[in-house]
């Protein structure tokens, strides 16, 4: 499936030879895509398919809870995202988009976040303490069991204090006593952190999905960062 102008998602499949027949699909109704993000296996074999020069942009691994743990001795308290707060996040999430992600959205932070506070089933929750925010993370993404985390961000500055971990333990259990057998997000495997810091906050490891980068024949195909 695909929301334009986002990367095409794809899931498990049984029969390599579907692969040639979604491409040529994909192909006429897109024309091109921006990259195509699903399970290891299968989006690797789609990217050998597809017709435009392609890299690996991030590898990340799926993670669910139906229990939160939340740390304790961590000073401050979770609040929910006001109008005065609109600066700091957008500013946070452009500092958490050029850290964290391969290329940047189709959508800049200002409109993600009018997007996510506008969503009757999304959100923007910070951690706050001493009185002022120094951690926020947004939820969205409803499925009929599930709702996912995420992006969680923590200024460099402020880190290793375990802001993030309370924030998203706190907003896990939120989120699980609305009424939601699971919460889900997803980490950056090379990010040794945060693939430890949610286990402790109760997450578990699902699955792998990898995120390919496409570039269109003829332009040079970026490297890495």
């Amino acid at each position: 499936m695909r929301t334009p102008p986002h990367n095409l998602i794809l899931s498990m499949i049984d029969d390599d030879r579907a692969l040639d027949l979604l491409a040529e699909d994909a192909r006429e109704v897109f024309g091109s895509l921006p990259g195509v993000v699903g399970p290891r296996e299968p989006v690797a074999k789609f990217a050998r398919v597809w017709p435009e020069n392609a890299r690996i942009g991030i590898r990340q691994r799926v993670y669910r809870a139906a229990q939160a743990i939340v740390p304790e001795g961590v000073s401050g308290s979770i609040r929910s995202y006001e109008d005065g707060d609109r600066e700091l996040v957008i500013a946070w999430m452009d500092a958490f988009v050029a850290e964290a992600l391969p290329e940047a959205p189709p959508d800049d932070s200002a409109h993600w976040l009018e997007r996510n506070v506008s969503n009757p089933d999304a959100g923007v929750e910070l951690w706050v303490d001493e009185g002022r925010p120094v951690s926020f993370a947004a939820y969205g993404g409803l499925t009929p069991n599930g709702i996912r985390i995420g992006p969680v961000y923590t200024p460099p500055e402020l880190r290793r204090r375990g802001y993030a971990s309370a924030l998203t333990a706190e907003l896990t259990r939120t989120l699980l006593q609305r009424g939601r057998a699971f919460c889900f997000l997803f980490t950056d495997l090379a990010n040794p952190t945060s693939n430890s810091i949610y286990q402790r906050v109760g997450y578990e490891p699902v699955s792998d999905a990898d995120q390919w980068v496409f570039a269109p024949p003829g332009r040079p195909e970026a490297g890495p960062e």
